[in-house]
């Protein structure tokens, strides 16, 4: 069964200990740590209150930055991403959110390499972590300053150099949704997504970080659901839902409507699976990609 869940930076105002038992009251069993909330009271302690509350950690967020585009040095970056692997270790994420860093004063080239660096030193330490690290393709718009990857294909002929348990991606549909040559891909996706993020967005919206609420903008999250779990993913749907339209809403109000959408999502995914072990045909493909539903 999928794990539900929504990430921290969804109530930034709540500290780690709010931020887990309100979560849990809501019905989420699942959640997306930010190592600074994680920080604020130690990874050991977050690790035994997690477990207490019998929370599952869908991810943890972030490391990266090997560009310089943080301001600190490609040594200093590996450090960290090093304590972050530790850290995903002890808390039991299911994957380990990785940012390359911009292109900044690098030529593409030379900021590529510098991932492909990162990737070769941390990658073996990931693995003796049992740590997958995942990155996350972005919109150009609104990614720039976190990645030098031009999008998801060619992030895809990075990680696919890696086995499927120590590299994959981050499927954030506020950034991906609106893209529908991506269901073409679907079943390449399917094997190297580790994590299905959802919130919504409008589109030709001029806002940065525009998110609004799952359902109510025009990514059709529902189809790509469906679509992701007929390909055979299975794993966490995490919400992220932050930003300038939702900001007014209240912390409560917005668990309450993602925590909604989240059960849609999960009842799609068991529909999909009560259809495939019901039907003697196999499952074949939908008709269309989700891209006007």
């Amino acid at each position: 069964m999928n794990c539900l869940s929504i990430n921290q930076v969804s109530s930034l105002k709540w500290n780690f200990f709010q931020d887990v038992i309100r979560y849990a009251r809501k019905g989420f069993n699942g959640i997306g740590l930010w190592r600074s909330k994680v920080e604020d009271i130690g990874v050991q302690e977050a690790a035994d209150f997690l477990y207490e509350m019998k929370m599952s950690v869908s991810s943890l967020g972030w490391v990266g930055g090997f560009t310089g585009s943080e301001g600190v040095s490609f040594k200093d970056a590996m450090e960290d991403a090093f304590e972050g692997i530790e850290a995903a270790a002890q808390l039991g994420a299911s994957c380990l959110i990785l940012h390359p860093g911009s292109q900044g004063l690098h030529t593409p080239r030379h900021a590529r390499r510098l991932l492909l660096n990162a990737l070769e030193i941390l990658v073996p330490c990931a693995e003796a972590y049992d740590v997958t690290l995942a990155i996350e393709p972005m919109t150009a718009n609104e990614g720039h300053s976190w990645t030098m990857l031009s999008g998801v294909m060619e992030t895809l002929d990075i990680v696919e150099n890696y086995s499927s348990d120590q590299v994959g991606i981050v499927m954030d549909l506020y950034h991906l949704g609106l893209e529908p040559q991506l269901a073409r891909h679907r079943h390449r996706l399917s094997e190297r997504v580790k994590l299905i993020q959802i919130a919504d967005r409008r589109r030709n919206s001029r806002i940065t970080n525009g998110r609004c609420l799952p359902g109510s903008g025009e990514v059709p999250l529902r189809s790509w659901i469906k679509l992701m779990a007929m390909s055979g993913y299975h794993g966490p749907i995490e919400a992220e839902v932050i930003g300038v339209e939702v900001e007014g809403l209240g912390y409560e109000c917005v668990l309450d409507s993602t925590w909604e959408f989240l059960v849609d999502c999960r009842e799609i995914c068991r529909s999909v699976g009560r259809g495939k072990r019901n039907s003697q045909k196999p499952t074949g493909q939908p008709s269309q990609p989700p891209h006007a539903l």
